[in-house]
């Protein structure tokens, strides 16, 4: 499984997210692939999906 979060640099609500996301997606699929994309970065992936 792949986990795509996107995110906004400087969010604090997206910091306190990432973190709980990402420990709950690991505790659950230990093999989950996780990737964070900053979508100020990333625009046009985050049009894409």
């Amino acid at each position: 499984m792949k986990v795509e979060l996107f995110y906004s640099p400087g969010c604090t609500q997206c910091d306190g997210a990432r973190t709980q996301l990402k420990a709950a997606a690991l505790q659950r699929f230990p093999q989950v692939q996780w990737c964070e994309c900053n979508v100020l970065e990333a625009l046009d992936r985050a049009v894409e999906l």
